[in-house]
């Protein structure tokens, strides 16, 4: 009688893996690295790409508002605002109104003709135009102005050098023969807290432009030394991702050679 023998079972040899398999070192570092990296990459692209396109989106005319970003630079407004017949002026920027003018070192004074504002600091004058509010005309006097003054049918400008008149056209301004005693000089105040307010916000979401504040996103200044290190990161995760991949591939090029 035989007695039945039961089948050998062929197992195969244990698999040496080593990295070439699917669960390998490598390919777990390539797929880790590959998921830090990724989010690194998206960042950075996120703020890349608009800096590229930065002069047609008009980056550096574009401000950035947000008070909490403000006081992370540690941005803050002048303290002192001066005005003048309806004219402001705070940190060398000009406002008629609440709208931005132009910008001017210093306010010695202002007047309103029937056509225009006039805004005189420093050596040059701002004129805003009524017909084209919003392309305002810079004089360029050549001497300090220490104040402005107008009468009905002209404007008068006290300088380091002498008084300069013109006529309310505002074209030619030539030394003044004599001073009428009817000229009234424009007075410059300082405004108080409560109206000041305005315009120390005003100036204040002028002080960083949107395409500076993408510089320091993408290079990770705008977190200090710690974001530039994680910037630098990232980038070293890209060359990593690059060698992993490039071993993997290898790897796989050799198993098809020697199947």
């Amino acid at each position: 009688m035989r007695t039945p023998t039961t089948p050998t079972r062929h197992l195969p040899p244990p698999s040496n893996n080593r990295g070439n398999g699917r669960d390998g070192p490598v390919n777990r570092w390539h797929r880790n690295i590959a998921i830090v990296a990724g989010v690194g990459l998206l960042y950075l692209l996120m703020t890349g790409v608009p800096l590229q396109f930065s002069p047609q989106l008009a980056l550096g005319q574009k401000f950035v508002t947000s008070s909490w970003v403000l006081d992370w630079y540690g941005l803050e407004a002048p303290t002192t605002v001066k005005g003048s017949t309806g004219v402001v002026h705070i940190g060398g920027l000009l406002f008629v109104g609440k709208t931005p003018l132009g910008q001017l070192d210093d306010l010695a004074g202002a007047v309103q003709t029937d056509t225009a504002t006039v805004a005189a600091g420093g050596k040059r004058l701002v004129i805003a135009h009524r017909a084209a509010p919003n392309l305002p005309e810079t004089i360029d006097i050549g001497s300090p102005i220490t104040g402005i003054g107008q009468t009905h049918d002209a404007l008068f400008l006290a300088t380091t050098d002498g008084t300069l008149a013109a006529d309310l056209s505002l074209v030619n301004w030539q030394p003044a023969a004599t001073i009428p005693e009817s000229v009234r000089w424009a007075e410059v105040s300082a405004l108080d807290a409560a109206d000041a307010e305005y315009y120390r916000d005003a100036f204040r979401g002028r002080m960083l432009n949107l395409e500076r504040w993408l510089q320091d996103l993408h290079s990770g200044r705008f977190f200090g030394t710690a974001g530039v290190v994680v910037i630098d990161a990232v980038s070293l995760l890209l060359l990593m991702l690059a060698a992993t991949g490039l071993i993997l591939w290898w790897r796989y090029q050799r198993r098809r050679v020697e199947s």
